[in-house]
Order: structure tokens, then sequence, then C-alpha cells
């Protein structure tokens, strides 16, 4: 296989990186400009794409019903651990 102008231009670039100050480094970046928010998301699992959002944003997209339907399965998960009685223990 040949030695092509990509690879000189690769290996020019990685030998000389060092030499660069950290502004410079990231302007010769162009992840975000080749790639859009969802092709960047995709790699990620659902637990890394939420991790670091405070909980009022990671609910806000959420249906009444579907916070009601939160609710009590946080509730059914409590009482299963022994955490807290469920409610018809308490009647």
């Amino acid at each position: 296989m040949p030695y092509t102008i990509v690879d000189f231009r690769r290996d020019f670039a990685r030998d000389h990186l060092s030499l660069l100050t950290p502004a410079e480094r990231v302007e010769g970046l162009t992840f975000v400009e080749r790639f859009t928010t969802e092709e960047r998301l995709k790699g990620l699992t659902n637990e890394e794409r939420l991790r670091g959002l405070p909980v009022e944003d990671r609910l806000a997209g959420l249906s009444p019903e579907e916070l009601r339907e939160l609710i009590e399965l946080i509730r059914r998960k409590l009482a299963e651990s022994g955490y807290v009685q469920s409610n018809s223990e308490e009647s």
C-alpha cells in the first residue's frame, strides 16, 4: 500500500501536535461540525445521556399521566425494598 499525502498529513500533525497551544489544538477539531447532535448521541446509553442533568430537566418531557405512573413505580420499588410501607399496609 503506497504512502499517500493523507498519510503524510496525519503523521505530520501527530508529530507536531505538541507544539500547538491548547487553543490552537481546539481550532483544528471539526468533530462538532461534521456530526449532528443526534449522530453524536447515538453511541451513548440512556444513562450516559441523562448523567449530569438536574431531575427537573429529566422529568420535563413527561406528561401528567407518565408522572403518575413514575410515582406509582417508585412507591412499589420502595415497598418491595422494605424502605417504606405500601399504601395497602397503611390502611
